[in-house]
């Protein structure tokens, strides 16, 4: 069990502030109890890059999300990996209350308050259900910096996948759409990611095919325009302020997602393969 006198030794060692340290060492043995778990493979973890010295420099994730990709019922699921947690975060010292279950998507989130070193620590875990066919997780040796490099074996969601879930309900509902969300994730995804066109045309694909949403000239069209949209604009402003943010742009967010889209989308009213990788430092393709 950690100490107040080891978060400051290792704040020193690592220049990250104590703060972040402590909540890191949350993170980081959430996500190992995951990876330790007898049915680890179903569990695949989304945004593993919210892991490591780099990051945990800047701020610390207070939030995990996985995706529960077995065969069980998720509501038995459910009930067991809350216990599974609770039993472990006491195994490992921490005081631990669950604050708040409340519903996520078509799972739910754990709002928990870890008392660490007699300090509070706010954490939040989410499982959804996946609802992805012929998807597979990338698999990931992962070190955990606050537990002597310890390397641990897990599995990611794909984030080409992600993107393709966000795409969806951007190129569904068009001027229609209240969450201003789905264009801000894309942009972080595609601001950060090397990403396979191929991969994203096949999972955005086979979700326009479930949701009965065709891939037609006229869809590209309305949304190859919003950058001028004032009302599009204006949803997006809306989400900054509420974010205290004052960028980016609308302009620079829909520019960048229409230059990722367009190549895809075309491939798919085709119905052709599209082979391309994103370069998120260039923000284009290389063909």
């Amino acid at each position: 069990m950690i100490n107040e006198a080891w978060i400051k030794t290792k704040s020193q060692e690592l220049d990250i502030p104590f703060s972040h340290i402590l909540s890191a060492y949350v993170l980081e043995t959430t996500v190992r109890i995951f990876a330790e778990l007898a049915d680890a493979k179903d569990f695949w973890l989304e945004d593993s890059d919210r892991l490591g010295l780099d990051v945990y420099k800047k701020s610390v994730s207070e939030k995990v999300r996985y995706y529960y990709t077995g065969g069980k019922a998720f509501k038995e699921i459910k009930e067991r990996i809350r216990q599974d947690l609770l039993q472990a975060y006491e195994k490992e010292g921490f005081g631990v209350e669950l604050v708040s279950e409340e519903k996520e998507g078509q799972g739910f989130r754990m709002s928990f308050s870890m008392e660490v070193c007699d300090m509070y620590v706010p954490f939040r875990v989410s499982l959804l259900p996946f609802g992805g066919e012929h998807i597979f997780p990338k698999e990931e040796n992962l070190r955990l910096f606050l537990e002597n490099n310890k390397t641990i074996g897990i599995y990611a969601y794909p984030v080409e996948q992600i993107a393709a879930e966000h795409l969806l309900p951007i190129v569904k509902q068009l001027e229609l759409l209240q969450d201003m969300e789905h264009y801000q994730k894309l942009y972080e995804i595609l601001s950060k990611y090397p990403l396979e066109g191929r991969k994203v045309q096949e999972s955005l694909g086979a979700l326009c095919r479930k949701d009965h949403v065709k891939c037609s000239a006229l869809v590209w069209e309305s949304l190859s325009g919003y950058g001028t949209y004032t009302y599009m604009e204006k949803k997006w402003k809306s989400l900054l302020r509420k974010e205290k943010k004052k960028e980016p742009a609308w302009q620079e967010v829909h520019g960048l997602i229409c230059r990722f889209l367009e190549p895809i989308w075309e491939k798919l009213m085709e119905d052709q393969i599209f082979f391309g990788d994103w370069m998120p430092q260039l923000g284009r393709f290389l063909d």
